[in-house]
């Protein structure tokens, strides 16, 4: 397994595998601000708008991969205050 940066062409060239991994999630019951079931639609403006803040600097998405399979991952937002430099929000881990 490994854990590694995913940059915006990255995610929309997997879009299906991050779509899949977020309604694997929300679908088995978790708490991601999304109802189940979730729409793929949905899923894929989700993952687009992730993409676009990955583009801006706003955030980080770290992917974890069992060989080339996507099994989970996390996002780091970088959108802070200017009095809070040094933080982030870890948001969004998934895990099949």
């Amino acid at each position: 397994m490994r854990i590694e940066p995913c940059d915006a062409a990255t995610l929309r060239a997997r879009q299906t595998d991050f779509v899949e991994l977020l309604r694997d999630g929300v679908d088995g019951g978790a708490s991601m601000s999304f109802l189940a079931p979730l729409e793929t639609d949905l899923a894929r403006r989700f993952w687009t708008k992730v993409a676009a803040e990955v583009e801006a600097g706003k955030r980080v998405v770290l992917g974890a991969f069992d060989g080339d399979r996507l099994v989970g991952s996390v996002q780091l937002s970088l959108d802070m205050p200017p009095n809070q430099p040094h933080r982030v929000d870890l948001q969004k881990m998934l895990v099949h």
